[in-house]
């Protein structure tokens, strides 16, 4: 019984590491946290920055191209903004992707309504905000800037998306 307590406390040590070092050694994202500001660019090289936004509640959505849990996530989160009396501004962020392929993505998908998109090639705000490689990762912002709420993982269903909402 003692190596088995022991063989899990090694397993939680590595799992825990595991973690840490997928995650660029950063602190996740808490609710409560001022938002870090970051610039990126659109896919037509347009720069915009997070600050622009201030003033506005933002809905952060970190992900990937292929990603099936992010595609599957995003008409929970636009019908949860359509009958939502809260206005919301959306913001993909796109990670390790070029901005050819979220250009490309964005068209195939019919996407060009659903907020703004950005590219960070390198996954470079994605570590700023503490996050490892999990997509979809959710990040929901006041108009002061505070983060009210996050969610890594994908919605499952439009009321789970209107009930995160109401932390605003």
């Amino acid at each position: 019984m003692k190596s088995y307590k022991w063989l899990s406390m090694i397993f939680m040590t590595l799992s825990l590491l595991l973690i840490i070092s997928a995650c660029g050694g950063a602190r996740l994202l808490s609710v409560g946290d001022k938002a870090p500001d970051f610039k990126l660019k659109t896919p037509s090289d347009v720069n915009r920055s997070l600050s622009e936004y201030k003033g506005s509640n933002v809905f952060l959505i970190f992900e990937q191209i292929p990603c099936a849990y992010c595609d599957a996530q995003r008409p929970h989160i636009q019908n949860a903004l359509q009958s939502s009396s809260t206005k919301v501004s959306v913001i993909s962020i796109y990670c390790e992707n070029s901005a050819a392929n979220v250009e490309k993505d964005i068209k195939e998908k019919g996407l060009a309504n659903f907020g703004i998109a950005l590219v960070d090639s390198e996954a470079a705000v994605g570590t700023q905000c503490g996050f490892g490689k999990a997509y979809p990762y959710n990040v929901l912002i006041d108009a002061n800037g505070i983060v009210k709420a996050v969610k890594i993982g994908p919605f499952t269903s439009q009321d789970e998306v209107t009930s995160w909402l109401k932390s605003l």
